[in-house]
């Protein structure tokens, strides 16, 4: 959490506008260049994929102490044990994830 409040740069995946670059490069440069908190932000890749990729980004988050947030899908959050979930207005109500998400990971919602 302490990354989260005293980060000035808030890194979000997003495949498609990262140049030919993957998200696990991607975020490993988020990394190296001192990013404290990364959210996971793919809208079209399947299931697999996703969770995939969220537990390699996982893995590097964790080893480099950096915040880990997946968007939309309290499943993969819980899944690969991120720090917190980011929902939308049309995503699961915020109670509910509140209580499946537990009380000492990261939620936020869109406004």
């Amino acid at each position: 959490m302490n990354n989260f409040l005293n980060s000035s740069i808030y890194g979000l995946t997003a495949e498609s506008l990262s140049m030919g670059r993957n998200n696990i490069k991607v975020v490993s440069e988020m990394i190296k260049a001192g990013i404290k908190v990364i959210q996971y932000r793919e809208k079209d890749k399947n299931s697999k994929e996703m969770y995939e990729e969220c537990l390699a980004i996982r893995q590097l988050t964790k080893t480099a102490k950096v915040t880990f947030i997946v968007n939309d899908r309290l499943d993969l959050a819980l899944a690969v044990d991120a720090d917190g979930l980011h929902l939308g207005q049309d995503d699961m109500p915020i109670e509910i994830a509140r209580r499946l998400l537990g009380n000492e990971k990261i939620l936020g919602l869109s406004t």
